[in-house]
């Protein structure tokens, strides 16, 4: 009975740990940044079709083209304002989107370059080595 039991809980152990394994999946959106609230950390990103996307951030969210020296601004995040046109990356837990970096795109931010990716040369997703 003993051995049952423990051989069960090994079992539920092993299943948790492989789901808590699983890969982190990220995605992105395009769309202009809308607001900040800093007292619950979000973010509003609004896309092209009208759609509107809560962000939680943490403090390892990275901001990319943005002005610094435009920090200070009222609702600015890290130099991003309302209206800034961004691209999101995300991941998804539950109902909960947590940005991981914010790109500004466009008028003096990042360039946008469309393409499609044909092939990842060395990329491996497990390694036997």
């Amino acid at each position: 009975m003993r051995m049952n039991k423990a051989i069960r809980i090994v079992l539920a152990l092993s299943i948790a740990s492989a789901v808590y394994a699983a890969d982190v999946v990220v995605s992105a959106v395009h769309g202009t940044f809308e607001k900040v609230d800093s007292a619950s950390k979000t973010m509003v990103v609004k896309t092209a079709d009208g759609t509107e996307h809560t962000f939680h951030y943490v403090d390892r969210t990275a901001v990319h083209g943005a002005d610094a020296s435009a920090d200070a601004a009222k609702d600015s995040w890290h130099g991003v304002t309302k209206g800034t046109e961004v691209v999101a990356h995300y991941t998804k837990r539950g109902a909960e989107e947590t940005a991981i970096e914010i790109d500004k795109v466009n008028k003096g931010g990042l360039d946008v370059t469309n393409g499609t990716v044909k092939e990842l040369i060395g990329a491996r997703k497990n390694s036997s080595s």
